[in-house]
């Protein structure tokens, strides 16, 4: 058994274990809401968690607008050009997003208390406790960059365990207390919070109290082009949920919730991943040796394409488990939404390509274009079709988004004379399969039994294939 095992490990290459390692780390520190799904979506009535979707929502669109994105694609541009800086650079760019924080909190408390514009659409309680979360989870943020990019992963893993532990613990003994919706919030937010604010100050102590004022402009400079980009992302994966509370209810707003909810686990293994490939991908540009990077991620959109073949069969399981019968309706919107994360991957991989040639208004043109398309698309149909429209215009926008910047990065890959990380014909073929494969599943719902012939057939595939090592990373030289 000991020497199989050995024997297994030996076989998985050195980018393999970071990135299952890293992959744990991001898996435990998002995985929290997926988590809590079932428990919230029966402790709480329908209204009531749509207004708990409705904040994550907000969450994610202001964090945009309040800290310019500045823990993502220029964090790490900087750890690879300051190497010897790092924490004097993470520490600046702290200081900075929670400057950038307080002063859009100002203006967004000024429209909603003096003006009375609300533009939230929900207490003002939430809008302080958005603007709070945000401003102290900096520090954990930038901090993690930090670390995948240093490959400290045992300090990453032991704090996303105790921050994750603490945020199921925690609503379990609110929900048990008979805390509001707004007290479960906290409650989920806290660890958190006192973890990045915890981040933040020792990395100050640290650093003797400097902060690098020349870093925030070099970062403004860089971020600043990007921030339609950014927003438009935010906009990308969040609008539904705002624009279906606008045009049909709350309580549809959290059977959409529901399904999209479903394929975080799918899009915290590729963030994941790609955190852990950021290093090795800039690496491989940097010295044109992009061949282990191209088997690695044909391995990669192969691992996917069967991930999200599988989930989409057993969803209707799934939905059962994590939610009352009060969500059924739902599981006709989960097959899109699932498919929505190939075209995240495949972005993801593109994107890396044009930060680091700092492709800023390239990259920029190709989100406003796919967010754009999502707001008018969503406008005509929601209001005719309900909330199953919102999944399709999903998946299609985000397909936009994908081939928009897998153009742009291989514009780049010619240009500066580097291989493409990914062959055009092979990520058509893909995307054309697995859209043909997730209209076939909504039609044999409804059969169980072939669904679960189904899943028995790939999952013996898969098996077969790892058994010969056909998915290992042995075979390319180091």
């Amino acid at each position: 058994m000991k020497r199989r095992k050995a024997k297994l490990l030996s076989r998985i290459s050195n980018t393999d274990k970071v990135a299952l390692i890293f992959s744990i780390c991001t898996v435990l520190q998002k995985s929290v809401p997926f988590l809590l799904m079932p428990v919230l979506t029966r402790a709480l009535n329908t209204e009531e968690y749509g207004v708990y979707s409705i904040y994550t929502s907000w969450v994610t669109i202001l964090t945009v607008l309040a800290t310019l994105n500045l823990h993502l694609g220029g964090f790490n541009n900087g750890m690879a050009r300051y190497p010897t800086q790092r924490r004097n650079y993470m520490v600046s760019i702290i200081s900075l997003s929670i400057v950038t924080t307080g002063s859009a909190s100002f203006c967004l408390l000024f429209l909603s208390y003096w003006l009375h514009i609300n533009i939230v659409d929900l207490p003002i309680k939430y809008t302080i406790l958005i603007f709070l979360q945000i401003a102290c989870g900096q520090g954990f943020l930038c901090w993690s960059a930090k670390a995948r990019y240093e490959r400290d992963y045992k300090k990453l893993l032991l704090l996303t365990m105790i921050s994750s532990a603490c945020s199921i613990i925690l609503p379990l003994a609110a929900l048990l207390a008979g805390l509001s919706v707004f007290g479960i919030i906290l409650s989920v937010q806290m660890p958190n919070m006192l973890i990045g604010l915890g981040c933040y100050v020792v990395g100050v102590l640290k650093n003797q109290f400097r902060i690098d004022i020349s870093f925030w402009r070099k970062a403004i400079f860089f971020n600043v082009p990007l921030l339609p980009h950014y927003i438009s992302g935010s906009v990308l994966g969040q609008i539904d949920r705002i624009m279906i509370q606008r045009f049909c209810s709350m309580r549809e707003t959290a059977l959409y919730s529901v399904a999209y909810n479903l394929s975080s686990a799918i899009n915290l293994i590729i963030s994941s991943l790609n955190a852990a490939m950021v290093p090795d991908i800039y690496e491989a540009l940097k010295s044109n040796s992009c061949e282990v990077i191209r088997v690695q991620l044909k391995k990669y959109i192969g691992f996917f394409s069967i991930s999200i073949v599988s989930v989409m069969l057993v969803m209707p399981e799934v939905i059962s488990v994590i939610a009352p019968d009060d969500y059924a309706d739902s599981i006709q919107a989960v097959p899109p939404i699932v498919l929505s994360c190939l075209f995240i991957f495949l972005y993801n991989v593109f994107a890396n390509v044009e930060f680091y040639y700092e492709a800023k208004y390239f990259i920029s043109a190709a989100s406003v274009l796919a967010a754009v398309s999502n707001v008018i698309l969503n406008a005509i149909f929601i209001p005719v079709l309900g909330y199953y429209a919102a999944a399709y215009t999903t998946a299609v926008c985000y397909m936009i988004y994908a081939l928009a910047h897998m153009l742009n990065a291989r514009k780049l890959c010619w240009k500066y004379g580097r291989q493409e990380l990914l062959e055009l014909k092979a990520v058509l073929i893909t995307i054309v399969v697995l859209s043909l494969w997730t209209f076939f599943v909504i039609q044999i719902y409804r059969f169980w039994y072939v669904r679960y012939i189904l899943l028995i057939v790939i999952v013996t595939f898969i098996f077969i294939r790892f058994k010969k090592g056909e998915w290992i990373y042995a075979h390319v030289k180091r």
